[in-house]
């Protein structure tokens, strides 16, 4: 194939690689997703400790923000809740929570509580504001949410292989797109 050939194709096969191209960012963020969960799994032990506690909740912030993206009504590929199995959804919906509630916006979340501390000093009165914040430390919690992350790569590589065979159907080319690493036992790859 000459070059010019090489480019005719290219030309011929846009919509498809800008389909692709778009994949690269729910990519980046499910990548962000498994490694804040990695790191969180790691601090949790450790997250009542005052330096594991803000590493922790950076984790978390990350985690909670990079899940939420896959999802977010400005990404071209994003999933749809309708994507998550029923067994993934409750997850799904904490993780949710979390990213609109506690982080992306200043609304109520059961995880956090305001509190006012107030002393009497003689004749005066000291406020003070406090918070009692929560985290997600149970081990269930990281498993479930592991599952959630795995399943939304999973239906990426199925969208991507769709519009792989379309190139390969269009061009007669073999294509390859990496959408990363799996676990087979989380999820069905195969095709539907």
């Amino acid at each position: 194939m000459t070059e010019a050939e090489f480019e005719k194709m290219l030309a011929d096969c846009g919509p498809e690689l800008t389909k692709l191209s778009q994949f690269t960012k729910t990519g980046m963020a499910i990548a962000h997703a498994l490694q804040a969960l990695k790191e969180m799994e790691v601090l949790a032990p450790n997250a009542t400790d005052p330096a594991a506690y803000w590493k922790f909740e950076a984790a978390l912030t990350m985690f909670a923000i990079s899940y939420g993206r896959l999802f977010a009504s400005g990404n071209a590929s994003r999933l749809d809740r309708k994507d998550i199995p029923d067994e993934l959804k409750g997850v799904h919906d904490e993780i949710m929570s979390l990213r609109s509630q506690r982080y992306a916006h200043n609304d109520e979340h059961h995880s956090v509580e305001e509190k006012l501390s107030i002393e009497k000093r003689g004749d005066r009165v000291a406020l003070g504001p406090m918070l009692s914040i929560g985290l997600p430390v149970d081990p269930l919690f990281f498993s479930e949410a592991k599952k959630a992350v795995e399943h939304a790569l999973i239906t990426m590589k199925k969208r991507s292989d769709k519009v792989l065979k379309r190139l390969e159907s269009k061009t007669g080319l073999n294509w390859e797109y990496d959408v990363g690493e799996y676990d087979p036992d989380i999820c069905d790859v195969s095709d539907e």
